[in-house]
């Protein structure tokens, strides 16, 4: 398959043009929106949709007017738009809107497209792979994880200090009224993992005790409330960790102690292979993309900011300005990477074959334990395959970018 015809640079993302529309414009139109008006219209001594034209045209005169002037400015703009060939990825908005004394209306409208780049000389960019080495330590740490999740509780009979649980009852009182109420929580006295004021509650007191912390919290409707955690003691307990030996390994249903080691060991530079994978490929979009400082449509950014909240499972914007600050830039960032993955791969003539396609949604369906023709199906069904083909087209534009660009790889 040849290439496609490449637009030409306009690192711009915004657009703001300017139209007049003809009084004759709006004459032409106001028979068909008579006709619209006609066929719901009300009117007595005749039936639905058979009153003269004339009559309809006098009962809804204004309404029609506004009506033809409306439709008139939208085919004019969505005209003029088209002639541009240009990508629109936004809403177009109306800025202004003035009637002139010669029955024209001049109309600014503004709206976001897809900007358009060449790409960098890619064999100029060099950028590092940081891989991180597997130390004995990080084995251990993940051995001393999976020891914690055999851990055992067992009650001393000692009062509560560092380090040591306590198995609470307690219930939650919001003003006065019970809100929350649960038995038998495990609680790790720990200063450094829990309220410090807390903390202090719980030093020195033991079985059968009652600690009761108060705090103010605010209500969504900006009121604040008095918020009273009531905490029952049921037991002073201490942790105790499994002996690790080989017997410890075969409960995980490994050989003996070196296997589980090395399997560790295996998952361990996996993880740290894919970290340095993925860090070097937001490298890679970094370097580009200061290399060509595209404009980011303001409406692809807001929209990649609310699915980024909603994926991280903020269901409203979070209070924090730092918070919001971060995440609005790593939207930012994710919008770079799409439109320089999606400009790479027109310019290059990257496209999805259907036996690619096959192959993902096999790969895919297997994931969700369904059959490749369900899943795609489903796919379908929600609008989503033109998707899949668009995920895997930029990965494939990805993978071929890393190709063309200077790696060094570094083992730290």
């Amino acid at each position: 398959m040849g290439k496609k015809i490449i637009k030409a640079p306009n690192l711009k993302a915004k657009r703001e043009i300017t139209v007049t529309v003809l009084p004759e414009d709006i004459e032409a139109l106001k028979d068909e929106i008579t006709k619209i008006y006609r066929k719901k219209a009300k009117v007595k001594g005749f039936r639905p949709g058979k009153a003269p034209m004339s009559v309809v045209y006098k009962l809804y005169e204004n309404e029609i007017i506004e009506d033809a002037k409306e439709e008139a400015i939208r085919k004019r703009v969505l005209g003029e738009v088209e002639k541009t060939q240009e990508d629109v990825v936004s809403q177009i908005y109306i800025k202004e809107q003035k009637e002139n004394e010669d029955g024209s209306i001049t109309v600014v409208c503004e709206y976001d497209v897809m900007p358009t780049f060449d790409m960098p000389n890619l064999s100029q960019i060099k950028v590092e792979k940081r891989i991180k080495k597997v130390l004995e330590s990080d084995i251990d740490e993940e051995v001393e994880k999976l020891r914690k999740q055999f851990a055992k509780y067992v009650p001393v009979d000692e009062k509560a200090q560092e380090g040591l649980y306590l198995l609470v009852n307690y219930e939650d009182r919001l003003d006065g009224k019970l809100i929350k109420k649960q038995d038998k929580g495990l609680l790790h006295l720990k200063w450094d993992e829990m309220n410090p004021d807390l903390f202090e509650l719980f030093v020195d007191k033991g079985k059968g005790d009652t600690v009761v912390f108060e705090q103010e919290v605010d209500l969504k409707d900006g009121k604040k409330a008095k918020l009273v955690r009531k905490y029952e003691i049921v037991e002073v307990l201490k942790e105790e960790l499994p002996e690790l030996n080989d017997e410890f390994a075969r409960t995980l249903e490994f050989e003996n102690l070196e296997k589980l080691r090395e399997e560790i060991a295996e998952r361990l530079r996996k993880s740290n292979e894919s970290k340095a994978e993925d860090d070097l490929e937001w490298t890679i979009i970094k370097e580009i993309y200061e290399r060509i400082n595209f404009e980011l449509p303001e409406s692809m950014v807001r929209n990649s900011y609310v699915f980024t909240l909603r994926s991280m499972g903020y269901e409203k914007e979070p209070e924090d300005e730092n918070l919001r600050q971060a995440i609005y830039k790593l939207a930012e960032d994710l919008v770079k990477r799409e439109i320089i993955l999606d400009r790479f791969a027109d310019i290059e003539g990257i496209e999805i074959q259907d036996e690619e396609l096959k192959e993902e949604i096999e790969k895919r369906a297997k994931e969700y334990n369904m059959s490749p023709e369900k899943y795609k199906r489903e796919l379908k069904k929600r609008g989503e395959l033109d998707g899949l083909k668009n995920v895997m087209r930029r990965r494939k534009a990805m993978e071929m970018i890393k190709k063309l660009v200077n790696v060094e790889v570094i083992l730290e």
